[in-house]
């Protein structure tokens, strides 16, 4: 497997002043697009653990997303054999 370099990784969000471990999401940036696809392809191995990893996306690709998301749940039915993606 190729290492996967992190070219910058921040925490986001607000720091809670009354918790001493407060749970804040990491965005992280890589020096290459396809080490994106790579953690995206090995995020199946979390499964289980209390731990998540999406894409950031644009706001305008998100809403757009969720616009196509009942057609996507609909397609997987009538065409369950086939490959359907989003």
């Amino acid at each position: 497997m190729q290492n996967v370099t992190v070219t910058q990784a921040y925490r986001i969000g607000r720091k809670q002043t009354n918790q001493r471990h407060g749970n804040r999401s990491i965005l992280a940036s890589f020096s290459n697009p396809y080490f994106t696809d790579i953690v995206m392809e090995n995020a199946v191995q979390l499964k289980g653990k209390n731990i998540g990893i999406s894409r950031d996306y644009p706001r305008e690709i998100m809403e757009a997303r969720k616009e196509l998301w009942q057609d996507f749940k609909d397609a997987k039915q009538i065409n369950c054999k086939s490959r359907v993606r989003l």
